[in-house]
């Protein structure tokens, strides 16, 4: 199962970049789609929350769509996409294993495509 992670923190609202990241996420068939608080939702509902507050504990393969512009020092994703100019790279390297910038997204979708049908968390991500 593939769980999706929306950053929907302040700085995700500047540039569109939360509309960015929606759009991706509705290219990820057969994913749940959470906020960084563990909380599920849809994808046509996204709040602004400045509750920093990392609940990440859902089963299976973890995706990330953020600008990496929040406080997190642990691997806690397979795959991240930097969305935004002003996207943390490092940061996100800290939180993912893999990530991938906005200038690459076929690569990162095709990457999520061929890891979709591995529930074998033991594998690495390709």
């Amino acid at each position: 199962m593939l769980n999706v992670y929306i950053d929907n923190s302040g700085s995700m609202y500047e540039m569109d970049k939360i509309e960015v990241a929606k759009y991706v996420a509705y290219a990820i068939s057969n994913a749940t789609f959470y906020l960084l608080n563990g909380n599920q939702i849809r994808l046509d509902f996204i709040a602004l929350d400045n509750d920093n507050n990392l609940c990440i504990e859902a089963e299976g393969r973890k995706i990330l769509l953020s600008d990496g512009l929040f406080n997190c020092d642990e691997k806690k994703f397979d795959i991240a996409l930097a969305i935004g100019l002003d996207a943390d790279i490092q940061a996100l390297k800290k939180m993912a294993d893999t990530v991938y910038t906005i200038d690459n997204i076929m690569s990162f979708l095709d990457s999520v495509n061929m890891n979709l049908s591995s529930d074998d968390e033991d594998n690495s991500w390709e």
